[in-house]
């Protein structure tokens, strides 16, 4: 038996330890009946586990928390409302999960599970795809009578609401337990910094095929555990067509990025650390991060959540200079957009009418942004240039238009379309003194 001075001294050498020493004491620990006291400090080693992938045998537990592992904090560790899991819950969830099968199949599945360890990575996937399921519909009956049932739950679980929620949402993982295994397999190591091309193309793929933005949520938050780089699962789910509607998408992304703001902490530089990508995507995302940054902070004051506000005033100055680095991007581009389009003044085809307005929704967006970031008298030079740039561009299509003998026609559709676009930007009476121009450009032969 294992004492308590014993369990203290493994502890102690699990932070110590060499590589070849922890994979002696995981090898100790995983067969202890009772391991709550070290999850802590196996947690402070997890990341040299990761590397040097010790033989762990499989167990029903393992299995069934396979798919959430990255998701998975140390009671110690875990906080309230962080849309992760507290190892606490390793215990009951397999206790509901056998006594629903019953001693019988409880006995078998562990014989079956006899010998194997987490090397055996095909195996656990199959034996997986069999148990997920059904461990999905026992979880989600129990949460489903639990919820009602006072008494079942204090028996089960204990008070504690939170552990009720936990389990529910646990249920929702294993429906997509497979699902959910297969995409990490197929993602480079963690915490991946980057995805390439056909990574991308595997999350759209799964994305758009489910059901309910929930759905969505569960795989994001999986992505957001994987990733180095979290503003880039936003960026990405920006661009996935899901089925739902936008409000939900609006709904989903803006509860996703409360996640990030908390994972994050005082590493809020990294938060919009977003490579050079397209405007409305950058509008978007700065956009969603302002809002959730608003949210977090009306939490706080009614003491529903507890944030840290050095951590959101980072985040939110963070959000500041990426505003200000877009619109100076933005800028910089006008010369060249406006040498394209005095080469070719022809009227905007429908794809690239759509992308302009985009665009120009865009930067209307940054600048309601840079007034609920209060930063407007640092970007004001900026917007000046850029809407000088605007109507700079406009004139000049106007005029290589005429020029270039196009109809009249072709050269109203041109002045439509940069009004639409002024429109959307700074509004109706500034849109009237653009009209006004390009008219007088337009009628010069």
């Amino acid at each position: 038996m294992t004492t308590w001075a014993e369990l203290q001294q493994l502890s102690s050498a699990i932070a110590q330890a060499s590589d070849d020493k922890l994979i002696q004491i995981v090898r100790i620990v995983d067969t202890l009946p009772e391991r709550t006291q070290l999850d802590e400090a196996i947690s402070k080693v997890r990341h040299r586990l990761f590397w040097l992938r010790p033989p762990r045998p499989l167990s029903v537990a393992r299995i069934l928390f396979a798919p959430v592992e990255d998701l998975l904090d140390g009671p110690l560790s875990y906080r309230r409302g962080s849309k992760r899991f507290n190892r606490a819950i390793i215990r009951p969830v397999t206790e509901i999960f056998e006594s629903a099968m019953g001693e019988a199949k409880s006995v078998a599945i562990r014989a079956e599970l006899m010998g194997k360890t987490t090397k055996h990575r095909d195996f656990a996937l199959a034996f997986g795809e069999r148990l997920w399921p059904a461990a999905s519909d026992i979880l989600a009956d129990f949460a489903k009578r639990a919820a009602t049932d006072q008494r079942l739950r204090t028996e089960r679980i204990g008070r504690d609401e939170d552990v009720l929620h936990q389990i529910a949402d646990m249920a929702a993982f294993l429906r997509f337990g497979a699902r959910i295994e297969q995409i990490k397999a197929d993602l480079p190591p963690k915490p991946f910094e980057d995805l390439q091309p056909h990574h991308v193309q595997m999350i759209e793929e799964v994305f758009i095929t489910l059901p309910l933005p929930e759905d969505v949520a569960l795989f994001t938050r999986i992505l957001l555990a994987l990733s180095g780089e979290p503003a880039k699962v936003l960026e990405l789910l920006e661009r996935v067509k899901i089925q739902a509607t936008q409000r939900q998408r609006d709904a989903l992304v803006g509860d996703l990025t409360q996640s990030v703001i908390d994972k994050l902490g005082e590493d809020a530089d990294r938060l919009v650390d977003i490579p050079r990508t397209d405007l409305q995507v950058a509008a978007k995302v700065a956009g969603r991060l302002v809002s959730s940054l608003d949210a977090l902070g009306r939490k706080r004051q009614w003491g529903s959540i507890n944030v840290d506000a050095r951590t959101l005033d980072l985040t939110r100055r963070a959000i500041g200079d990426f505003v200000v680095e877009n619109l100076n991007r933005t800028a910089e581009d006008s010369a060249v957009s406006m040498a394209a389009t005095k080469a070719n003044p022809a009227p905007a085809t429908d794809a690239q009418a759509v992308e302009a307005e985009e665009r120009a929704g865009a930067l209307r967006q940054f600048r309601d942004l840079a007034r609920s970031l209060k930063i407007d008298h640092h970007t004001k030079a900026r917007f000046d240039t850029i809407t000088r740039s605007m109507d700079q561009e406009a004139l000049e299509q106007v005029r290589s238009a005429v020029a270039q003998g196009l109809s009249r026609a072709e050269i109203d559709q041109i002045i439509v379309d940069r009004l639409r676009i002024c429109d959307i930007v700074e509004g109706y009476e500034r849109t009237k003194e653009l009209r006004s121009k390009l008219m007088s450009a337009a009628a010069r032969t």
